[in-house]
């Protein structure tokens, strides 16, 4: 399995308060590219998927700008290029009542994290130059989803959760989706 996905966002913020007006403007773009391998065995009681993959993605944080009456903040612009590399196993079982199939599904995985996993950025404030580093993403981190999917001919229905932790993060994700195939 393969997929490649860009993102590019462009932004203008206007923030209003009692001292003035602060605006800002930034542009974000990444650029991500993965592949993942997974082998099912089919057993009487469920199916157990071990998968593993690799994905590269690459950040371009542009250059922005804020202006506060007067006085302007311009950020240079940094890039983070990060190699993910998730290893995991799923257990599922489907179920046919009448016209309908029902999968239930628990997936667990561990991601390790390899390049720019932190930056360094600049500030440049009336001629000074400050600079901080921050992290990108975490070295290592994990996830956990549960959830049951219900289709029936061309529609299909899910309802989910998904755990993401690490050091720095702690994500929970609820989700319901429709499908209509045609």
């Amino acid at each position: 399995m393969a997929d490649v996905d860009f993102t590019k966002v462009n932004g203008d913020v206007d923030q209003y308060n009692a001292a003035g007006t602060l605006k800002g403007d930034f542009d974000t773009m990444v650029f991500t590219l993965g592949f993942k391998g997974k082998y099912t065995f089919k057993l009487s009681a469920l199916d157990i998927a071990p998968h593993a993959g690799i994905r590269y993605s690459y950040y371009d944080i542009g250059s922005d700008n804020i202006k506060y009456g007067k006085e302007e903040l311009k950020n240079k612009s940094l890039d983070a290029k990060v190699l993910y590399l998730p290893v995991g196993v799923a257990f599922s079982k489907d179920v046919k009542v009448d016209n309908w199939s029902i999968r239930s599904v628990c997936d667990l995985e561990l991601i390790a994290a390899t390049g720019d996993t932190d930056v360094t950025s600049k500030v440049v404030a009336s001629g000074v130059e400050l600079s901080a580093k921050s992290d990108v993403v975490d070295k290592f981190s994990y996830s956990g989803k549960l959830g049951v999917n219900f289709e029936n001919g061309n529609f299909g229905l899910g309802l989910g959760y998904r755990y993401l932790g690490s050091k720095n993060v702690n994500n929970h994700n609820v989700y319901l989706t429709a499908r209509y195939t045609f």
